[in-house]
């Protein structure tokens, strides 16, 4: 029998106590993320954006946090859908412990509590990413039967540096071919089905990327919510090409915690 994820009472382990995160808890939250991963700090405006679309869409998500015995947050832990590769019963798992409490059997400790969560929801499968070279990390999901599935590899372009010109060749003939570039905030802007046509798109070239599982496709309803009515897309920096009145091609950019990023 599937349930919403529920926190009935905080729970008392070994001195540590485990309960429901709450929205003091994003100030800890963000100083453990950014001890651990201070190449991607923390973007609270995009945590409290993605956290919001769980409370309006099908997506479910539950985040709990540990505390020591002064009272302060030393874990997180949450499990919650993909927004781009739902599936009812599949989840991502994450778990952050201050460097300083590692080792101790608090990450195992949370990650026992969500699991329980999880197999009373009915989940069939749970993923986690992990850092590449985190020894720790891997050592942490492949000690509780996690295999590897999928590398993810990220590339990071200099724009001061870069040499741009050898697109303007491409960008005439794709004119040539009647396909021409435009901005997503004028598109946006001046025609109403904008968002529409952009949600099609998406969907359809979403359709032959690799996937960890058989997901299904995102609804407008929650296209909406979680895109059209984000706070974190820059558009006037994305664009779409366009054959006549059809989407054919987009880019997007999305800001960061990162002002130069």
């Amino acid at each position: 029998m599937n349930q919403e994820p529920q926190f009935e009472e905080d729970v008392e382990m070994n001195g540590l106590k485990i309960r429901e995160f709450k929205p003091p808890d994003y100030g800890p939250f963000s100083v453990i993320h950014d001890s651990l991963y201070p190449a991607h700090p923390f973007f609270l405006e995009r945590k409290k954006h993605e956290d919001s679309c769980f409370e309006r869409t099908r997506y479910k998500m539950k985040r709990i946090v540990a505390e020591n015995e002064s009272g302060e947050v030393i874990a997180v832990g949450e499990f919650n859908h993909l927004f781009f590769e739902y599936h009812p019963r599949k989840f991502s798992l994450n778990i952050e412990v201050d460097q300083e409490w590692q080792r101790k059997g608090i990450g195992g400790m949370v990650y026992e509590h969500l699991l329980s969560d999880l197999q009373t929801m009915g989940a069939e499968v749970v993923w986690s990413e992990v850092l590449s070279g985190s020894a720790s990390g891997e050592n942490f999901v492949k000690k509780r039967g996690f295999v590897k599935r999928r590398t993810v590899l990220e590339s990071t372009l200099d724009l001061a540096s870069a040499d741009l010109g050898g697109l303007t060749p491409l960008e005439t003939r794709l004119r040539e071919e009647g396909i021409v570039l435009t901005n997503l905030a004028a598109e946006i802007h001046e025609d109403k089905d904008a968002g529409r046509k952009l949600f099609d798109l998406e969907n359809s070239a979403d359709k032959d990327v690799p996937k960890i599982v058989e997901d299904l496709p995102m609804s407008y309803h929650d296209y909406a919510i979680l895109i059209l009515n984000s706070p974190l897309y820059v558009w006037e920096g994305s664009f779409v090409a366009k054959h006549g009145d059809q989407y054919v091609g987009s880019s997007s950019v999305l800001r960061t915690a990162r002002n130069d990023v």
